[in-house]
């Protein structure tokens, strides 16, 4: 899944996020939307870490996840997305 999700021809992500990103993303997918089809000691919700290192956030926020849960607006109070701040004059305000 982790391969398909990057290099899909059409839809992969490519060199946009790292294996490891992109790994901890398609274990978070798996469990959060009950994939599994049968319990494993193996594969349980403390079985990975929660994939939100700055590049699968920033996958997650392009794609429009985390703008399915918050308004800009409320992340902007939340300070999660601090106008002016960013890095190397790549932010948007």
């Amino acid at each position: 899944m982790s391969r398909e999700l990057k290099n899909h021809e059409r839809y992969g992500l490519g060199s946009a996020i790292g294996d490891k990103a992109c790994h901890l993303f398609v274990k978070w997918y798996i469990h959060t939307l009950n994939l599994t089809t049968r319990e494993d000691d193996g594969w349980d919700k403390w079985s990975f870490e929660v994939p939100f290192d700055s590049n699968a956030g920033r996958v997650l926020f392009r794609a429009g996840f985390f703008t399915s849960l918050a308004d800009l607006e409320d992340y902007e109070n939340w300070e999660v997305i601090q106008k002016g701040k960013g890095k190397g004059k790549t932010h948007l305000y």
